[in-house]
């Protein structure tokens, strides 16, 4: 820390009601030391607390990536203003050592601090609500930062590193394998007490703003999560093992029927299935959208849990827990909040969240997805740097009871201790559940039906407290709706209720529900028969007690011609669906869902279509796909400011060309001019050309779709042009390119020198000696030949196919220059035709996916389909075309 304050300097100028002063500012230190941020001339101390004052980060990162950059921010709370700031950056552990370095945004409002370089401040006293500064993170291995901020607010008024004016990053995690998810345990025995009851909430955090790579753009969801509290002698699934026919169901189509049939078959090893509903979307706020929620039971012999749910749509990607010991010991655990992340069923090898169907054969070990696991760019998970991202679901496991089964005779004093707990923390929400329901009670009215039953019944007993006020309404012709309020003065928490059901008039049938909930106060029992009687009662049961009941009531189910009014809930619309058709007229959906039980009554659709254009107005024309060809420069004789072009329409032209666009421009320039000519037009003659300049030209087609690709340039030179038209004594486009003229030298020319009007060529002089020595030396000196080394081999053809295919070139070098009058140097480049006529590989073109088929079955499991079209057929070795059928399960009410 600077010693003492030797360096004051003036900070802020304040000008407020009844005064008119000079805060001193806040002595600061050298470069390299802490700079105290304490303002001088106040007289006053720090207020405690940030007084609605914080330091933010924009995007609310929650660690930072090196070396980039961050927008951080100091805000009020509206109406509160700041006149001055001073702001660092520094280790978290180490507030002398600065970290990352601040950019100023605003230079009218803000400043860098002169004393202390590695902190900003303001420039001017004005009042002011919000100031921002580019940050740029430190470099790698630099660990946490803390941003520290003063703020004054006026004379005798400041604020200091409280609350939000502290905001600490840490280094973004670069590790590439999730935190110990493949790690096996060993799971030892359990010796606690009893029974423990939980409740585990499942909250799906995966969403296009946490994962926005690839994010799926419709039918985003979480499938209905199914499993199980078992034994350790049996094993749902495991990273390192093999999925089970169950989990492959559940893992490709979300379908958990197969999976439950299998958990079910291993008989006592499994004590409680775990199930809860799908969740479509995937993610939506809490406050729309309660997270699902199951309660399980376990017991020393089945204290392990394990649950899967497919995160869709994707191959087989899901995420759940394997073998989750809730038991600690001889305790139950309390309460535990764990990240998930995906893995791999490994039954489908798909990359993309949207990716066909492609079963892997053999099947392969269950292992997670990392950011390099799969190590492909195109999965939405992969990070060419490693760095792993955000979990994709969180689950909250916490237990709401224990029940002491006898194993000490009598229920322990921990026991009890954890049972008052327990009660005291559910003590407010039992209050107002039992308030709700004598509210809803209290003002129910009853109501008999043509026949004189009694539909809605609701009655409260006065023997003793212990008693349950339960009503009762026939909803239709085979379900009774029943509601009730927990007992009013029961000393320990409700652990399940049994709801009692005989049809006629007997008070205790054999039909009896479990409920294993506390909580539940409601219940819609169907399955009955049509316009009959049903005699109901509901029993709790607590750890003390199993004998508090309601008063038997009797109700009748309506008639099946008669009707009960239920509300019909639906979903918020979907957004369209993509047009079914690439080109013309086709048709989009979109759709809902029945969020209510289905009913008779509720007949609105839930499925529209209207119609559409496909991106393509026509079918008759496609994009182009390839450049004009055989793009020449003719030389105009005599005329070297003009050039003629001449061109051939594209190999494919999609339909009718409308027009061509020319574009040239001179070496060393940049600016490209462009010339439209119609489309039947295959010719331009241009004529600003300047000589001894080179020229660059290239064509491009335009078809009703737009315009396709352009040619490859070619090089022009107009005086080379012409002194080369000159030596060949006719047109340099004319001549064979591949030698078909007798006279060898002439045809070795015409093929050497057909593209030197379009190179840059490297031209050497002799040095010239004044004339009285040239005269003086002619007699004495020999002629001297040029020499040129062998050819080198042919490049690489210019084009693999084609009408007129492409050229490739051979070069030579020069070994001894001509000199005395000797032969002068042959050509140092040939050029020739190559791949001539090829056909070029054609590749499947796709259209898009159609929207899915009905089910095929009314109810049960039933199969649906979609397909997409095929617009063009592989042809001359070009990629097939992958699948254009999909399938997938869907689930309607059981038979």
């Amino acid at each position: 820390m600077c010693a003492g304050w030797r360096t004051p300097w003036a900070l802020l100028v304040l000008v407020t009601a009844g005064w008119t002063g000079v805060v001193r500012g806040y002595p600061d230190g050298s470069p390299g030391n802490f700079c105290n941020r304490v303002p001088s001339g106040h007289g006053a101390a720090k207020h405690r607390g940030d007084n609605g004052f914080a330091i933010k980060v924009e995007g609310q990162p929650e660690s930072y990536v090196p070396g980039e950059v961050y927008t951080v921010l100091i805000t009020s709370t509206s109406p509160v203003q700041f006149r001055g700031f001073m702001l660092v950056s520094t280790a978290q552990e180490d507030e002398t050592k600065p970290l990352g370095t601040f950019q100023l945004v605003d230079q009218e409002e803000t400043k860098m601090t002169a004393g202390c370089p590695t902190a900003v401040t303001h420039k001017r006293s004005g009042l002011k609500q919000r100031v921002e500064f580019l940050w740029v993170a430190p470099e790698e291995g630099s660990g946490c930062v803390t941003f520290r901020a003063t703020v004054v607010q006026s004379r005798l008024i400041w604020f200091m590193d409280d609350g939000a004016l502290a905001l600490t990053l840490c280094e973004e995690n670069d590790v590439a394998v999730m935190p110990k998810m493949n790690e096996k345990k060993e799971v030892a025995n359990c010796t606690a007490c009893g029974a423990g009851k939980y409740r585990m909430t499942f909250y799906g955090l995966w969403s296009q703003h946490t994962h926005p790579n690839d994010y799926p753009k419709y039918g985003t969801h979480w499938s209905a999560i199914i499993g199980a509290t078992h034994s350790k002698d049996y094993t749902i699934w495991e990273y390192g093992g093999y999925s089970t026919e169950g989990v492959k169901q559940v893992a490709e189509w979300g379908s958990p029927t197969k999976l439950e049939r299998e958990m079910k078959e291993q008989g006592n090893k499994i004590r409680t299935v775990v199930k809860t509903d799908p969740q479509w979307p995937a993610y939506e706020p809490r406050n729309i959208k309660a997270p699902v929620s199951s309660d399980f039971g376990v017991d020393s012999e089945h204290h392990l849990l394990s649950f899967l749910t497919m995160l869709g749509p994707s191959p087989d990607w899901n995420v759940g827990l394997s073998n989750f010991d809730v038991c600690q010991g001889d305790q139950w655990l309390d309460r535990t909040e764990m990240d998930l992340y995906p893995w791999d069923a490994g039954t489908d090898s798909g990359i993309t969240y949207e990716s066909a169907n492609s079963p892997t054969i053999p099947r392969e070990k269950i292992r997670p997805i990392t950011s390099q696991d799969p190590k492909n760019p195109a999965s939405p998970w992969y990070n060419a740097r490693g760095k792993s991202f955000p979990p994709v679901a969180r689950i909250v496991i916490e237990r709401t009871g224990i029940m002491d089964n006898g194993c000490h005779g009598k229920t322990s004093k921990d026991d009890e201790e954890d049972i008052n707990i327990f009660s005291e923390e559910l003590s407010k929400s039992e209050k107002k559940e039992r308030k709700r329901n004598k509210d809803r009670n209290r003002g129910r009215d009853k109501g008999h039906d043509r026949h004189g039953h009694d539909h809605d019944s609701s009655r409260k007993l006065t023997k003793g407290d212990l008693t349950i006020s339960m009503g009762t309404m026939a909803v239709n012709s085979t379900a009774i709706k029943i509601w009730w309020a927990p007992p009013s003065n029961v000393h320990s928490s409700i652990l399940g209720y049994l709801v009692y059901y005989q049809e006629g008039q007997k008070l205790l049938g054999p039909n009896v529900l479990e409920i294993p909930d506390g909580e539940t106060t409601q219940i819609v029992l169907g399955g009955l028969e049509p316009e009959s009687p049903y005699t109901i009662r509901v029993v709790a049961y607590t750890m003390e007690q199993s004998n508090i009941q309601s008063e038997p009531a009797m109700v009748t189910t309506l008639p099946d011609t008669s009707m009960v009014d239920v509300p019909c809930l639906y979903s918020p619309w979907s957004e369209w669906s993509d047009c079914s058709v690439q080109c013309g007229k086709g048709v989009r959906k979109r759709n809902r869902g029945l969020k209510s039980l289905p009913s008779p009554m509720c007949t609105d659709e839930l499925e529209q279509t209207e119609q559409c254009m496909g991106p393509r107005p026509s079918c008759d024309v496609e994009v182009l796909e390839t450049p004009p060809e055989d793009l020449t420069a003719i030389p105009v004789e005599g005329l070297p400011t003009v050039v003629q072009l001449a061109w051939q329409p594209p190999e494919e032209a999609q339909g009718t060309i409308m027009d061509y666009f020319v574009f040239y421009i001179k070496e060393n320039s940049t600016d490209w001019k462009t010339v439209q000519v119609p489309g039947d037009q295959l010719t331009l003659t241009l004529t600003d050309l300047v000589p001894g300049r080179s020229y660059y030209f290239r064509v491009q087609g335009r078809n009703a779709l737009g315009v396709g690709p352009v040619s490859d340039p070619i090089i022009y030179n107009p005086k080379q042009a012409a002194e080369q038209q000159r030596k060949m004594q006719s047109p340099v486009w004319e001549q064979d390119l591949f030698g078909g003229e007798k006279d060898d030298k002439r045809t070795d020319m015409a093929v050497v020198d057909l593209n030197a009007a379009y190179e840059f060529e490297d031209y050497e002089i002799d040095e010239v000696q004044p004339d009285h020595k040239q005269h003086e030396n002619d007699d004495e000196k020999k002629a001297i030949d040029c020499m040129v080394s062998d050819w080198s081999e042919w490049a690489p053809c210019s084009r693999s196919c084609g009408r007129k295919g492409g050229v490739q070139q051979r070069t030579r070098e020069t070994k001894q220059k001509p000199k005395h009058g000797g032969e002068t140097c042959p050509p140092r480049k040939e050029t020739r035709r190559c791949n001539v006529g090829r056909k070029c590989p054609k590749h499947c073109k796709l259209g898009k996916w159609d929207a899915w088929s009905e089910c095929t079955v009314t109810c049960g499991e039933g199969v649906q389909m979609r397909t997409r079209p095929v617009f063009r057929e592989p042809k001359y070795g070009g990629r097939e075309c992958s699948s254009t059928l999909q399938k997938r399960v869907c689930l309607r009410e059981d038979c």
